[in-house]
């Protein structure tokens, strides 16, 4: 019987190590794919449960009036905006323009009382203003989370008659909107911000929340 010498044992070996070579490519070709389209598929299905309990779109109606009637006290064009409607207490609004964070109570009609349809805006009422001062990660992450939200906005309102809207905008175009929402939504994450947000911008606010609190919110809100 004849014993391989050592360069034929070599060869099978390469020929060994190349099938395997060719195998793995083979099933890399089609797994690798695979692998992905499933990931993409549990990650698409993952940020659809997640922003199903989030913002609504605004629809037809957005607060321009609110912003027209705030305009004037601004410095410039706010990159985040949250106005905040009840149904039995007065509008209040969070502005925030780079660092600077603006809170008003609009302790008056909004409209004109009487005339004829459309409502004429009340120019004559003076806004409570409140001014405070944020972090630059805050002015940095709060446009950009919201953004994000109002882009995703997929949610259906409750049905409902008494209640809050909570309108959030980037720009006069980017809006969504929330309605008395759960605590325990997405949604009521935001209402929570805001919450935080407005003590934050009224006198002594820096007392009672920091920054370190309104980033942590923030964080909870991150889609990653």
């Amino acid at each position: 019987m004849r014993t391989p010498n050592p360069k034929q044992r070599l060869d099978w070996r390469r020929i060994a190590l190349a099938a395997a070579a060719i195998s793995i490519a083979a099933f890399s070709a089609v797994a690798i794919p695979l692998i992905r389209q499933e990931w993409a598929a549990r990650e698409e299905r993952r940020l659809e449960a997640m922003y199903a309990t989030g913002l609504s779109p605004c629809g037809r109606y957005r607060p321009s009036d609110i912003d027209a009637l705030l305009k004037q006290y601004l410095p410039g064009t706010p990159t985040a905006s949250i106005t905040v409607s009840p149904s039995f207490s007065p509008t209040v609004a969070i502005r925030l323009i780079g660092e600077d964070l603006y809170y008003f109570v609009l302790e008056f009609p909004i409209y004109e009382m009487g005339g004829k349809p459309p409502p004429t805006l009340n120019t004559k009422g003076v806004p409570a203003v409140h001014h405070s001062r944020v972090s630059s990660e805050i002015a940095r992450q709060l446009p950009l989370i919201l953004a994000n939200d109002i882009k995703h906005a997929q949610a259906e309102l409750p049905l409902g008659l008494d209640g809050t809207t909570y309108y959030f905008q980037t720009s006069q175009e980017n809006c969504a909107k929330a309605w008395s929402p759960d605590t325990d939504t997405r949604a009521g994450q935001f209402v929570a911000l805001f919450e935080q947000l407005e003590k934050r911008a009224q006198p002594n606010g820096i007392s009672s929340v920091g920054d370190h609190e309104i980033l942590k919110s923030l964080k909870l809100l991150q889609p990653d």
